[in-house]
């Protein structure tokens, strides 16, 4: 597979994927993209673990694969997997550390098990874990260090992982898959808007280049204005919430765009030209 096959490839997996994130990446810088995009593709592979495996064993076998191969790139050795392999120029060219990655997979142990996590502050452990990691190397790769980008990592995370927790009980129901607490999705609801709320308090001190890390938080209070109406202890939700009919995606699409104009009106709010998708 050629250089640009792999791009295209990645930068396709994260768009049939997880779309909101596609989308938010293109408001970051140009030469940030494909590491973004590497960092996306790789949180899909092990995400999506456990609703592609037969039993858990094989998915304890992916999860040490990835495993290994983060070792393995963090060794230098050859990587032939093309999104290990474009982690692997993202690790080299922005530094990243290799402990979140290690804690995403560790994470996501969890999804492979049938028990229940009733707990909020287990499951906010959880999605800080699988989420909040994600945003913090997505930050790293935008040049946002510090102690401020830390904190908002963690609660742009959390906002985002637990609405999309809540999004995922109708999928997952119809695979017979564990959904975290889905007992008491008024307490995640809350949580979710909580950490949104402290998102929007910290998110002024953020570099302006380091938007897109944090872009798909815009679309959580909608998510959960949606999502509110139904939250019961059987919660049942349109499955176009979970991966987004063509108008639920437009909606999503505006809502991101119009956050980006009201806290950035200087750029437009116009999405930059995406160079090598085609």
């Amino acid at each position: 597979m050629s250089a640009v096959d792999s791009q295209n490839y990645i930068a396709q997996q994260v768009r049939s994927h997880d779309y909101d994130r596609y989308f938010s990446t293109l408001f970051c810088p140009a030469e940030c993209r494909l590491a973004i995009f590497a960092l996306y593709a790789f949180n899909i592979e092990i995400a999506t673990i456990r609703e592609t495996v037969s039993e858990p064993l094989i998915g304890q076998m992916r999860l040490q694969w990835w495993r290994d191969t983060i070792g393995a790139i963090y060794d230098g050795q050859p990587i032939g997997h093309p999104v290990a392999a474009a982690l692997a120029d993202a690790v080299a060219s922005c530094e990243l550390a290799r402990e979140p990655f290690d804690r995403m997979i560790d994470g996501r142990e969890f999804d492979l098990s049938d028990e229940p996590r009733d707990e909020l502050t287990a499951l906010e452990s959880y999605t800080d874990a699988t989420s909040s990691n994600l945003v913090r190397l997505v930050l790293t790769v935008l040049g946002a260090r510090g102690a401020d980008a830390e904190q908002l990592a963690h609660h742009a995370g959390l906002a985002w992982g637990l609405a999309g927790i809540l999004r995922a009980v109708p999928f997952h129901s119809t695979q017979r898959i564990q959904t975290p607490s889905i007992r008491k999705p008024r307490n995640i609801a809350t949580s979710a808007q909580r950490h949104l709320d402290s998102v929007q308090r910290i998110q002024i001190k953020l570099p302006r280049r380091a938007i897109g890390a944090i872009l798909p938080v815009a679309c959580v209070q909608p998510y959960l204005q949606r999502l509110a109406p139904d939250l019961t202890p059987n919660l049942t939700t349109s499955m176009s919430l979970i991966h987004g009919s063509s108008s639920e995606r437009a909606r999503r699409t505006y809502s991101c765009r119009r956050s980006f104009r009201r806290k950035w009106p200087a750029s437009g709010g116009n999405s930059p030209k995406f160079t090598f998708m085609g």
